[in-house]
C-alpha cells in the first residue's frame, strides 16, 4: 500500500499506471465482444438465415460452419423470409436494451465519447458498457449494417469512467483515461495500437488533437493489443498481428496521379454518405411517430428487404475488403464486378443510414472501410480496364494499393481524422509502404471534406469544448459584450398548455433549434423545453394529449443584451444549455433572439485572433 501510494503521488505515474489497467480490461472486453458478435453472427445469419459472408484472413475465428461464402457478385442467398424478418427481429431487441435501459447506447459510439468528453465531465454511466456490447452483438448480428469500432470505443471509455469514478479522479484526468480506454478498445479490436490512440486523441476535433491525453491512450492500446494477442490463439484459434492480408505491394511516384482520381473519388462519395447519413435520422426516423423501440425494429426490416436482392449488404462486411485485396483483375472480366461493386457501395450508403439512423447500434468505422475499400477496388478495375486504351506505356499500382488506400481517404475525409485513417490502414493490412501516398490521399480527403463530418459531436478545436474552459482568457470574453456579436433571428416560443402531439409538429418542421421558451398565458416567460427533457415521453403516443410542455419544462435561464459574454459564459456552464435566450432590460418578457455556445468560442477566437495581429 505504501509503494502504491508513493507512486500515486505523482500524477504522471498514476495515470499511466491507470492507463495499464484501463488497456488491460479494454483488452478484455474486445475479446469478449468480438466473440459475442460472431456467436450472434453464427446463429442469426448462418443457423437461421442461411447467408454466410467471407472473413478477413486475419479473423478466421471458425465460428461459422457449413455454407459457401458470398463472394463480390450478385447472389440471391438465404431464407427469404428469415432475411427480412431476422434484422428486424435484432433491431427490435437492441431497441428494447437501449430505450428502456441505457439510450446513450444507440447509434454510433464514437459520437457518445465525443459528447461525454465536451459536455458530460468524461462521466459514462456503468450500465452503458454491457447494454452497448449486447445491442450491438442483436443488432451487427442479426444482419444491422454497420461496424465494430463505435461501440468497442464507447464500451472501453464506459470501463475507463468507472475506473476513475473508484479512484476518485478529477474532471480533467477522467476526461483523459475515457480517451484511453477508447484507444484500448479500438487498438485491440483491429490490431491496430498506434492507430486506435491517434484516432481517440483526434477524433473529437475537426481542427484539433487532445495531446494530453496521447501517452495515457499509447499506453492503454498498446496494452490491450498485446492481451489481445496473447489471448486470441486461445478463445478463436487465430494469431494475427492484421487483420487482413495483402500482397507485397511497392510505391512507385507516377502512381499518385491515379491516387489523386481516387481521393477525387472518396471525398465525392463521402459527401454523399454524410449527407444519407444524416438526412435519414433527422428527416426520416426522427419523424416517425413510434416508439424508440421499434424503430430499429423497422430499420432492421427496410436492411432485410434491400438484402433480399444483395445480401452483401448485411452485417459488418470486413471480408468482402479481404476479397477486394485477393482480386486478380486479370483473372475475368471485370464491367460485371465494377458494376455489382458501384451497387453495392451505394446500397452499404443506404443500409448503414438506416441501422444508425433508425437507433440501431453499431459504429461506422467499418463500414468505412468497407465503403472506401470498395471504392479503391473499382477505380482499380477502371483503371486498369482503361490502362491498355488511354496510357499504355504505364503499368498501374497493384489492386490491393488502391483499397488500402481507398480504405484510409474514406475515413479521413468523413471523420476529420487524417492522422488516424492513414496509420488504421496501415497498421490492419501491414502496406507501411504506401505510407507517403496514405499521407497523401488522407490529408487532402479531409481538405475536400473540411465541413462534412460523420460525428455530430465534434467541435472545430478547443476553443469551442467546454472541456477547455479553464484555458480560455476571462478577461478577453470580459471586454464583449453579447450586444456586438447577437443576430437577430426569428424566434419560437411555445405556449405552457401545448400538448406533445404540438410539440411533434415543431420538432418535425426542423426549422427551430432546442431549447426553446415557455411563455405562460400573460405572455411571460415561464421555463425552458430541452430535447433531453421530453425524449423519453415523445416516443409515447398514448402520452400525445395527457402531458402538457408544463410539465416537462425546466428553469429559464436568459441572456441579457447588456452582458458581457463572460457572463454569458458562466450561465452555459451553470446551467447546462446549449444556448440561451435573449433579451433587452426594459423588455424581460420579449425574446430578441438566441445566443449559442458556440457562437461565444466563436467571437473569443476572432478577438484572440484581431488581438495578435494588432501586436
Amino acid at each position: 500500500m505504501d509503494l502504491w501510494k508513493r507512486f500515486t503521488n505523482n500524477p504522471a505515474v498514476k495515470m499511466i499506471l491507470l492507463s495499464l489497467l484501463v488497456g488491460i480490461m479494454a483488452g478484455l472486453a474486445a475479446l469478449l465482444f468480438l466473440y459475442g458478435l460472431e456467436v450472434a453472427s453464427t446463429w442469426f445469419q448462418g443457423q437461421l438465415m442461411q447467408v454466410f459472408h467471407p472473413q478477413p484472413t486475419g479473423e478466421q475465428l471458425g465460428l461459422i460452419d457449413g455454407g459457401e461464402s458470398l463472394g463480390l457478385g450478385f447472389r440471391h442467398a438465404g431464407i427469404a423470409w428469415l432475411v427480412v424478418l431476422v434484422p428486424a427481429l435484432g433491431g427490435l431487441l437492441s431497441g428494447l436494451l437501449c430505450h428502456r435501459w441505457a439510450p446513450e447506447a444507440e447509434g454510433h459510439g464514437i459520437d457518445a465519447v465525443i459528447r461525454a468528453f465536451h459536455n458530460n465531465r468524461g462521466k459514462i454511466p456503468v450500465r452503458v458498457p454491457l447494454i452497448k456490447g449486447l445491442a450491438t452483438c442483436f443488432t451487427l448480428g442479426s444482419g444491422g449494417s454497420g461496424g465494430r469500432e463505435g461501440p468497442i470505443a464507447l464500451i472501453g471509455s464506459g470501463l475507463a469512467s468507472w475506473v476513475a469514478e473508484r479512484f476518485h479522479l478529477s474532471v480533467r484526468d477522467r476526461r483523459m483515461l475515457i480517451l484511453a480506454g477508447a484507444a484500448g478498445g479500438i487498438g485491440a479490436m483491429f490490431r491496430a495500437p498506434l492507430g486506435g490512440a491517434v484516432s481517440a486523441i483526434e477524433v473529437l476535433y475537426q481542427d484539433d488533437v487532445e495531446t494530453e491525453a496521447l501517452v495515457g491512450a499509447v499506453v492503454s492500446a498498446v496494452t490491450a493489443y498485446s492481451l489481445f494477442l496473447v489471448l486470441s490463439p486461445y478463445l478463436f484459434g487465430f494469431e494475427s498481428p492484421v487483420i487482413f492480408a495483402i500482397p507485397e505491394i511497392t510505391f512507385q511516384p507516377v502512381h499518385l496521379v491515379f491516387y489523386l482520381l481516387l481521393t477525387f473519388a472518396c471525398a465525392t462519395l463521402g459527401k454523399l454518405y454524410v449527407s444519407v447519413f444524416h438526412g435519414i435520422k433527422e428527416r426520416l426516423f426522427n419523424a416517425v411517430p413510434l416508439n424508440g423501440i421499434l424503430k430499429p425494429a423497422l430499420g432492421g426490416l427496410c436492411v432485410g428487404l434491400i438484402a433480399l436482392m444483395v445480401p452483401q449488404t448485411l452485417g459488418i462486411g470486413m471480408g468482402y475488403v479481404q476479397e477486394a485485396l485477393n482480386f486478380d483483375p486479370a483473372a475475368t472480366d471485370l464491367g460485371p464486378v465494377i458494376r455489382f461493386c458501384i451497387i453495392l457501395i451505394l446500397l452499404k450508403i443506404l443500409t448503414v443510414s438506416i441501422t444508425m439512423g433508425s437507433g440501431g447500434s453499431g459504429g461506422v468505422f467499418g463500414p468505412c472501410m468497407l465503403i472506401g475499400g470498395l471504392t479503391g477496388f473499382t477505380v482499380g478495375l477502371l483503371v486498369y480496364q482503361l490502362q491498355p486504351q488511354f496510357f499504355p506505356n504505364i503499368a498501374p499500382p497493384s489492386i490491393s494499393a488502391f483499397v488500402i488506400l481507398g480504405m484510409a481517404a474514406f475515413f479521413a475525409g468523413l471523420a476529420n481524422a487524417p492522422l488516424g485513417a492513414l496509420v488504421m490502414a496501415s497498421e490492419m493490412t501491414g502496406g507501411y509502404a504506401l505510407l507517403a501516398p496514405l499521407m497523401l490521399v488522407s490529408v487532402l480527403a479531409m481538405i475536400f471534406n473540411r465541413r462534412d463530418s460523420i460525428y455530430h459531436g465534434q467541435v472545430k478545436d478547443k476553443f469551442h469544448s467546454p472541456a477547455h474552459l479553464c484555458d480560455i482568457s476571462f478577461e478577453v470574453l470580459s471586454n464583449i459584450k453579447l450586444a456586438d456579436v447577437y443576430k437577430p433571428a426569428e424566434v419560437l416560443t411555445v405556449d405552457i398548455t401545448s400538448t406533445l402531439a404540438k410539440l411533434r409538429k415543431i420538432i418535425s418542421d426542423d426549422r427551430y433549434q432546442f431549447p426553446l421558451v415557455v411563455h405562460n398565458r400573460e405572455g411571460k416567460l415561464a421555463g425552458m423545453l430541452s430535447l433531453g427533457t421530453i425524449r423519453e415521453a415523445m416516443f409515447d403516443v398514448e402520452l400525445n394529449h395527457l402531458v402538457i410542455v408544463h410539465d416537462v419544462m425546466t428553469k429559464i435561464v436568459v441572456a441579457h443584451l447588456h452582458e458581457d459574454l463572460h457572463t454569458v459564459l458562466v450561465k452555459f456552464t451553470e446551467h447546462g444549455y446549449g444556448r440561451l435566450p435573449i433579451v433587452a432590460r426594459e423588455e424581460p418578457d420579449k425574446v430578441l433572439g438566441y445566443i449559442a455556445y458556440q457562437e461565444v468560442m466563436d467571437a473569443y477566437q476572432k478577438e484572440i485572433a484581431r488581438l495578435k495581429s494588432s501586436e
